[in-house]
């Protein structure tokens, strides 16, 4: 008998403290949707990352390497793309793979457009909805050649990445985790 895959949601932010939610015991936060994920699914209650630096720290969670392997020490570089990301491995376990909002593990200095990723140096990930931050109250889509898709002005970003990860997570059959 197959054993049945899990689905994964992995959930990223920058600063994000372990006293900035709930399940971690911090009773005047108050964050039910993830404090039931972490209940039903798994929480790391020992962990540690290998850099305090955002832009690192995605490389290194993308590839399983150290920033000295990825040349990645402290912003973003411009050919993570020559390694395997997580995304590949995903794809290549059945996943259905989609990345929602910023990865700051890529700067392409030709595209005046921060937050913009080549699709070549996307890590695998097969459905990309990559904005420039987390923060902005004016976000906007890039297509694949880094023109602006679309533009969602006067739109809080947070809300717009939370509700395209959940239309993807709508769109999907069970056929596939």
């Amino acid at each position: 008998m197959k054993t049945r895959q899990p689905n994964i949601v992995l959930i990223t932010s920058d600063q994000h403290r372990r006293s900035a939610v709930g399940c971690y015991g911090n009773p005047d936060v108050i964050t039910p949707h993830m404090d039931r994920m972490a209940r039903e699914g798994i929480r790391f209650d020992q962990c540690m990352t290998v850099s305090p630096v955002c832009a690192p720290f995605r490389a290194s969670l993308q590839t399983g390497l150290y920033p000295y392997q990825t040349g990645c020490r402290e912003g973003p570089i411009t050919d993570l793309g020559r390694f395997q990301g997580m995304g590949d491995y995903l794809n290549q376990a059945g996943y259905r793979t989609c990345l929602v909002g910023k990865t700051h593990w890529h700067r392409d200095r030709r595209h005046p457009r921060e937050g913009y990723v080549p699709p070549e140096q996307r890590m695998g990930w097969s459905a990309w909805y990559g904005t420039p931050s987390q923060v902005s109250y004016h976000s906007f889509l890039y297509d694949d050649d880094g023109s602006i898709k679309e533009e969602f002005p006067g739109q809080y970003e947070p809300t717009l990445q939370t509700d395209w990860a959940l239309d993807f997570i709508d769109r999907q059959t069970n056929d596939r985790p």
